[in-house]
């Protein structure tokens, strides 16, 4: 066929047409090869296992009873057509090893399951998502959870693209993370980065086991419960291993370790303001209607200004002026903010910290900041200690950049922060000496996680504890609200 195609654009117009033809030819060709060696692997595993003939049709069937082509079409579309579609056919599959009768030896489900998977992580890579040496314990962590909560019934609505109702990656991603974004994990294993989210399901999942363990109590929800509750099991057992796999890898367990501190800090910095009557918000929205949020706001009002250490944060506007040329008064500026708005990290790259004022992307309309929003990027990696270096650094690049109102950004440390917070004598109250001396186990917990994985993992356990106070904090209307609400 590329010989015969080849021929007929033989004139200069039709080898360019040829050229692009070829090239999306190829892709298609290789796709649809990987599609069908995938579909033979599953099919001569099944022949192994169990007790009927296989055939594509009766393959299909086993999954989906009335329908003998659902095999046929999920080939045939390029990448399984979809995410959904791939992770969805991997929880029919297990749904179909409930059925013991339809195995020639019941004791070897478990290895059929893990075998099945193998053959579908070797066909993901580089077809669904790229291969790294993580993802495969991200790629189980993922399909077993999906299965748990399949098991628990956390389904969808049946629609056309999701026609029994299985809850799927897509509302997997939508309902774990903050900006309920349906392609996020999708967009993880493309780009093969790591799913923090796993956390944050890890947690859900050992709440329904109890649940779970509950429902055994009774006869008629024995069988349901029983069931559930393996499949909760593994999957909490899946997202371990993975947890442990990030932090197998140094650079991954240096932003695994950013997510896990983000919260802890929050809750940490919220009862310092809470204690001080200030009017504040976590993860509040910055433009109406739309997921871009910043992880803490203050308003600034009097009291505020009356509640810290005034003479410090004149201090780093009067630099910021200083270093912008900038023929403003502090006095002026202070008049301008309407919020303070903090946003965590522990990365100190140039990228991250400009990203962060870029945000959501369009540098003159208001965002992280803007003339009203003064944005301090909070660095609480303790091992960084010349803050300055990173904040002039910034400077540097928005000069470049032409990004504007640049009195109205600062790079500092979490310790900068609390200074800023706390007036003098404020650290002599027992209530603030108790906070600070749970961010001072904090930091010195960022950094002991570095190198010990006891550490790393005191550290999910502290995650754990401070997503349930925000569990408990969005439902009083702290979190999640529009700062221009904030007053």
């Amino acid at each position: 066929m590329r010989n015969a195609l080849s021929q007929r654009f033989n004139n200069r117009f039709g080898a360019n047409f040829y050229s692009i033809f070829k090239s999306h030819f190829e892709e298609y060709a290789t796709s649809m090869t990987k599609n069908i060696e995938y579909l033979y692997n599953y099919l001569f595993l099944l022949a192994d296992y169990i007790k009927k003939e296989v055939s594509v049709a009766s393959a299909s069937r086993l999954l989906r009873p009335t329908d003998d082509r659902y095999l046929t079409r999920l080939i045939a579309s390029k990448k399984f057509k979809s995410y959904d579609a791939f992770f969805g056919f991997l929880i029919e599959t297990l749904f179909m090893t409930e059925v013991k009768t339809l195995f020639n030896d019941p004791t070897k489900i478990s290895e059929f399951k893990e075998k099945f998977l193998d053959i579908s992580f070797e066909y993901g890579k580089g077809v669904v998502f790229d291969n790294d040496h993580i993802l495969e314990g991200q790629f189980d962590a993922l399909v077993y959870s999906l299965y748990a909560f399949n098991k628990l019934g956390m389904t969808e609505p049946v629609n056309p693209n999701n026609p029994i109702g299985l809850y799927l990656l897509s509302h997997l991603s939508r309902d774990y993370s903050d900006s309920r974004n349906e392609q996020m994990i999708r967009q993880q294993l493309a780009k093969g980065l790591a799913t923090y989210q796993i956390f944050e399901i890890k947690r859900t999942l050992e709440r329904n086991q109890l649940s779970s363990q509950v429902r055994k109590i009774s006869t008629r929800f024995y069988q349901f419960g029983r069931q559930a509750s393996e499949a909760i099991t593994l999957a909490i057992d899946r997202c371990n291993n993975y947890a442990d796999l990030l932090f197998s890898d140094k650079s991954v367990r240096r932003a695994s370790i950013g997510t896990l501190v983000h919260k802890p800090l929050e809750i940490i910095i919220y009862k310092i303001l809470k204690l001080k009557g200030l009017i504040s918000g976590m993860e509040t929205k910055v433009i109406p209607g739309r997921y871009f949020a910043v992880d803490q706001s203050i308003v600034k009002n009097d009291l505020f200004l009356s509640s810290i250490d005034l003479s410090f944060l004149k201090k780093i506007i009067q630099r910021n002026i200083r270093y912008h040329s900038l023929s403003l008064s502090v006095d002026e500026v202070l008049s301008n903010i309407q919020h303070f708005v903090i946003d965590y990290t522990i990365s100190s790259s140039l990228k991250v910290s400009v990203g962060t004022i870029k945000k959501p992307g369009k540098v003159r309309k208001p965002g992280y900041y803007s003339e009203h929003q003064f944005l301090f990027i909070v660095n609480y990696d303790p091992s960084l200690d010349n803050h300055k270096y990173y904040d002039n650094r910034m400077r540097d690049k928005m000069i470049l950049d032409g990004i504007p109102h640049p009195e109205m950004v600062s790079f500092i440390g979490v310790e900068d922060l609390v200074d800023l917070l706390l007036k003098e004598g404020d650290e002599k109250d027992e209530k603030y000496g108790k906070l600070l001396i749970e961010l001072n186990n904090l930091l010195t917990l960022v950094e002991l996680a570095k190198k010990r994985k006891s550490k790393f993992d005191e550290l999910i356990r502290l995650y754990d504890k401070a997503s349930d106070e925000f569990d408990r904090l969005k439902l009083s209307g702290i979190i999640g609200g529009y700062i221009g609400d904030l007053v």
